[in-house]
């Protein structure tokens, strides 16, 4: 076993040795890989072999009672114990031949140190011992020789494997109390005797008692196993206050406890971890309480905000995550019920449009309701009948006010939503005919107004005369209208004009006087304008402008041409 040795100011340690001849510093023999290997197979193969030869050679010489004693004298056997005495000899035999079996098996084992020679001398020796026995017949001497042979070999191949266990054993148990010195204040007492069985393991490792090595070991162990059960029970009582510190947003309790952790196990991560959340744990506290506040009124995307906050803070806040989930549905669901509610409330004082709208937002939530798709289905064909009630409405309201155009529009939006109804499709020709009326009306009403601005009065009271005949039995006129046809009534007269000529000259009058010679002549004219015209053969043409007005003679003009012509 390796040499380990540690020193500190305030305890003196033991310094162990596995070396029996550590110290010794006489010059040795350099030992090759090749000449260990055939010293550790030969070498006590050979020394049994040596040992089985001089055995036998003295037997042989001086006759076996050398080894056995002198020969015992037997008894003849009697027939009753004949059974018995078989018995007695199979198990002999077989206590022999696991005997053998055995030291075969230990042949094969390495030896390597000094005490297993004389170990395999003496198993050597008692086997021969065993066999003088079976050769004089002393069965049950043989079998109490062979089974106290057999337990020596047990224990000598346990001790071999012992040797390894308490070897490897040693650099455990050390390495351990080294590891655990960091928890020495819980126990101290386990480290000190976990120190003591190593020393004693490694003085039964030098004296070749290998399982009293191990045994040593094992104590020492168990030790350490109590040290480190006081230590899991510390850190499992400090990590489980962190965490009802952490869960109160007690900060300071959290780092206080984690600490204790991390001072026995630096590397424990549930302990970083619980210390890391220390750092922020009093602020996502806060906002935890605020968001069970703020759930508790009901004001649940308020509270999923403040859940969220408090999880960025700590990921590992499963407070703040199921918060954040719970509130987020809480939500949708309140979301979605109110609108529910709306759009029934909506749907039963038949404001569908209303319902709709209300409808599509709880849809908006949860897409896949099939009772909301429904109930807008339901909604927008009510909402289609409706329309085409109120727009039919409309144009009725609008025809009983003699609104055309207004009841025009209203019935083809009726057609927009329902190209076929009936009603809709009268009304529009009912409307049509009268614009059309109106517009006549109205076109010949401008006419006769510009011709009586011409001066043609006497078109413009019959043009005045048609428009009143094209306007609808229900349209008074307007007070234009009214002046108009004042102003033509003052028109519709004859006024008396006289003129005269020479009886040579042509004269006619547009309109009202065919060209004729003439002395002196009085016609009676209508208002208007009017051209004279006087024609003579070999004269030039005379045209004078005669305006004709009610109310008003013109006065006597002649009409002559004097001017000859070329």
């Amino acid at each position: 076993m390796p040499e380990e040795t540690e020193s500190s100011p305030t305890r003196k340690r033991r310094v162990i040795h596995w070396n029996p001849d550590a110290g010794k510093e006489q010059q040795r023999i350099r030992w090759t890989l090749k000449r260990i290997a055939a010293w550790a197979v030969g070498g006590p193969l050979a020394l049994l072999l040596i040992a089985a030869v001089v055995i036998r050679g003295t037997k042989l010489v001086f006759g076996p009672q050398v080894f056995g004693g002198a020969p015992v004298l037997t008894a003849p056997v009697q027939p009753e114990n004949a059974a018995a005495a078989f018995a007695t000899e199979t198990k002999a035999q077989f206590a022999h031949d696991t005997a053998v079996k055995g030291i075969a098996q230990i042949a094969k084992l390495p030896s390597n140190h000094p005490s297993q020679l004389p170990q395999r001398v003496v198993i050597e020796k008692g086997l021969i011992d065993g066999e003088a026995l079976l050769d004089r017949r002393d069965f049950s001497g043989a079998l109490a020789k062979f089974e106290q042979l057999n337990r020596q070999i047990d224990e000598y191949i346990q001790s071999i494997s012992a040797k390894q266990e308490a070897q490897d054993g040693f650099n455990t148990i050390m390495q351990r109390i080294k590891e655990l010195d960091v928890s020495r204040n819980l126990m101290p007492e386990a480290i000190e005797a976990a120190n003591t069985a190593a020393a004693e393991s490694s003085r039964y490792f030098k004296e070749g008692s290998f399982l009293a090595a191990k045994r040593a070991l094992d104590a020492g162990f168990a030790e350490l196993d109590k040290l480190v059960q006081a230590r899991t029970e510390l850190i499992g009582s400090s990590l489980l206050r962190g965490q009802q510190a952490l869960s109160q947003g007690k900060k300071d309790a959290a780092a206080s406890a984690f600490s204790t952790v991390l001072q026995m196990v630096p590397g424990n991560e549930d302990a970083a971890q619980g210390l890391k959340r220390a750092e922020t744990i009093d602020r996502v506290y806060a906002l935890l309480l605020q968001a069970d506040g703020q759930e508790k009124q009901g004001q649940f995307k308020a509270a999923s905000e403040s859940y969220r906050k408090a999880f960025e803070l700590d990921p590992l806040s499963a407070r703040a995550q199921e918060g954040q989930s719970r509130a987020a549905r809480l939500d949708k669901d309140s979301r979605y019920n109110n609108a529910v509610a709306a759009a029934q409330a909506a749907f039963s004082r038949s404001d569908w449009e209303g319902a709709i709208e209300q409808a599509q937002s709880a849809l908006q939530v949860y897409p896949d309701k099939t009772e909301i798709q429904a109930l807008i289905a339901t909604s927008k064909r009510n909402e289609h009948v409706s329309a085409v009630n109120r727009a039919l409405q409309k144009g009725f309201a609008a025809e009983k006010a003699y609104e055309w155009t207004s009841a025009q529009a209203a019935y083809r939006e009726v057609h927009a939503l329902e190209p076929n109804q009936k009603e809709a499709t009268e009304g529009i020709v009912r409307a049509g005919t009268m614009l059309r009326a109106l517009a006549e009306y109205e076109a010949k009403i401008q006419e006769a107004e510009k011709l009586e601005q011409q001066a043609e009065f006497q078109r413009a009271i019959q043009t005045y005369n048609n428009a009143i005949g094209k306007k609808p039995a229900y349209l008074a006129p307007s007070d234009r209208v009214i002046q108009l046809n004042k102003r033509l009534q003052v028109q519709n007269t004859l006024v008396p004009v006289t003129f005269s000529s020479d009886n040579n000259t042509m004269v006619s009058i547009s309109g009202i006087l065919e060209p004729q010679k003439v002395t002196n002549k009085t016609l009676q004219v209508p208002p208007g304008d009017y051209n004279v015209v006087g024609r003579r053969k070999g004269y030039q043409d005379v045209v004078m402008k005669l305006q004709v007005r009610a109310g008003s003679t013109p006065p006597a003009f002649r009409v002559v041409c004097m001017v000859k012509s070329g």
